[in-house]
């Protein structure tokens, strides 16, 4: 053992000493190159033979455990000593001696470990008051001073249904920080966005396909501009654009579905909204004989005799409504206040 441990402490040292007499040599070519070009490449021979026992002598030098594919590390070490010269092997002897003798003393934490926490021992309280005040959210996209705060309400909507959450967007457009101004835009955009490219998918749709399908095609095109109109993202002659357009859709469609129920009342709704009262009044009674619920249509019709200055009928139409549509009816408190006139 102690000679074979002398014979490979020799052979580092030949390897070493004889890597450094070429890299000499090498050097002393390099000098010589403008007296013909055979000497740059008498150095490269010269060079890639120091760079090859340069190898060797690291590799020597390397602990036992790290010195597996004795190959690939030979060919990696060549390289670097070979593309950097002289500086190379220096550069690779205090690499791997900083890595061996100062190595990390502490890995770094990826993730904790915590206890699962226990099963609380009595009902957790709850905190029954309004999170956003008495206004609501859109008390605080108006008022509130803080633009962080504005900001979380505006976040907030993404929770509501679109009916309530555009009015709530389209009042932080006139914020006076750009901020908050570009998340509502953006957010109406994504909305109206999405309703768009339904209109242009269906469209696309309608050219090629069969006449039995074009009813409902028909129909969900007009919903989509319905849809537009009732959000609150078209406005001014805008809405009334997109209102005709759903008007022209529906009519397609019960042509080829006469009696079908529901087309029959959006029909209703998009002729009261274009304040074709006699019409609307027309279709929405259908819609209600053909199986549309009473509590979705009588609103409507209530509506109808509103805008005609019928306030009896109104009160006439609202007491046909079932108790539990009254009590769970969003227009609850209109409804109780028509009843008790």
């Amino acid at each position: 053992m102690p000679y074979i441990k002398q014979h490979t402490l020799n052979s580092k040292k030949s390897n070493l000493v004889l890597a450094i007499l070429l890299e000499i040599l090498a050097g002393y070519f390099l000098e010589s190159t403008k007296t013909g070009d055979w000497f740059f490449f008498r150095f490269l021979f010269i060079h890639a033979a120091a760079s090859y026992f340069f190898s060797r002598a690291l590799i020597q030098y390397l602990p036992q455990k790290y010195s597996f594919e004795k190959d690939k590390l030979i060919f990696f070490f060549f390289c670097i000593c070979f593309f950097v010269p002289f500086i190379g092997v220096l550069g690779l002897y205090i690499a791997w001696n900083a890595g061996l003798y100062w190595p990390r003393t502490s890995a770094i934490d990826f993730y904790n470990i915590t206890e699962e926490p226990p099963l609380p021992f009595k009902p957790l309280s709850i905190n029954e008051s309004n999170h956003y005040g008495q206004a609501g959210l859109p008390g605080i996209v108006k008022n509130a001073s803080n633009a962080q705060k504005r900001l979380k309400a505006i976040m907030a909507t993404r929770q509501l249904d679109d009916r309530d959450a555009i009015p709530i967007l389209r009042i932080a457009l006139k914020d006076p920080v750009d901020e908050v101004r570009l998340l509502a835009y953006s957010m109406l955009d994504a909305k109206e966005q999405k309703i768009n490219t339904g209109i242009q998918k269906i469209e696309k749709e309608l050219p090629g396909s069969p006449e039995a399908s074009k009813a409902g095609l028909y129909k969900e095109l007009a919903h989509y501009y319905w849809e537009l109109s009732y959000l609150g993202l078209a406005q001014g002659d805008v809405k009334i654009l997109v209102l005709n357009q759903a008007h022209k859709y529906l009519e397609l469609a019960l042509k080829q579905a006469p009696n079908d129920a529901g087309s029959c009342f959006e029909m209703g709704r998009v002729l009261l909204r274009l304040n074709r009262l006699k019409e609307a009044q027309h279709y929405l009674t259908q819609a209600m004989t053909l199986g549309i619920s009473t509590s979705d249509v009588l609103p409507y019709l209530a509506e109808v005799a509103f805008n005609r200055a019928d306030y009896q009928q109104v009160q006439t139409l609202l007491e046909k409504l079932p108790e539990q549509s009254r009590k769970n009816s969003s227009l609850s408190h209109l409804i109780n206040f028509w009843l008790a006139a």
